[in-house]
């Protein structure tokens, strides 16, 4: 927003709640920039005639917008499938990129598709343990190993996709049970 003029990014959350905390930060990184904003809680607007608009994650309210050059999905594994794929042509205008922030959430849904696919080797994938970041402690880390065991912490704090501990079948069976070149029967 800040290098584009008349720009418009937008940024979604699972929540209201946690579109509003973002775009918190977002005014506060500004102020240390030294910006000058307007706006309200959900919507930013700088002097270059750009915006920064947050909304929840609602498929049935997401849509409307158009021509965005950014669009960032926070906490991405927590987004329905179907808000993504409503957000996807907000980008078509402005040919705009878009940014998933997220732990995993096991394998499923669309931030697990679009990481482990790789047919999408445009994305820049950054994966980033809770042990490379100086503002986390190893003992603080270690309590929490402890509490959540082994698989929870893996997720949670490795960033480690990993599939449903109980479940009537393995999710690999599962997987191998869809084929996209069996086409269903017409009735």
């Amino acid at each position: 927003a800040y290098i584009r003029p008349n720009s418009t990014v937008i940024v979604t959350s699972p929540t209201k709640q946690q579109t509003r905390e973002f775009m918190r930060k977002v005014r506060n990184f500004a102020f240390l920039c030294g910006m000058t904003l307007r706006g309200d809680k959900f919507t930013v607007y700088l002097k270059n005639g750009a915006r920064i608009v947050g909304i929840a994650a609602n498929e049935d309210t997401v849509r409307g917008f158009s021509a965005v050059s950014l669009l960032i999905i926070d906490e991405a594994a927590r987004v329905k499938d179907e808000v993504y794929y409503a957000l996807l042509p907000m980008l078509a205008v402005a040919n705009g990129s878009i940014w998933l922030l997220s732990t995993p959430k096991g394998k499923r849904g669309f931030f697990h598709a679009e990481w482990d696919s790789p047919e999408n080797e445009k994305w820049v994938k950054i994966r980033t343990k809770a042990q490379d970041c100086p503002r986390i402690s190893a003992d603080f880390l270690d309590s929490q190993k402890r509490r959540m065991g082994e698989r929870r912490f893996a997720q949670e704090f490795e960033c480690t996709f990993i599939d449903i501990a109980h479940g009537i079948f393995h999710p690999d069976a599962v997987r191998r049970a869809f084929k996209d070149e069996i086409k269903p029967l017409d009735y």
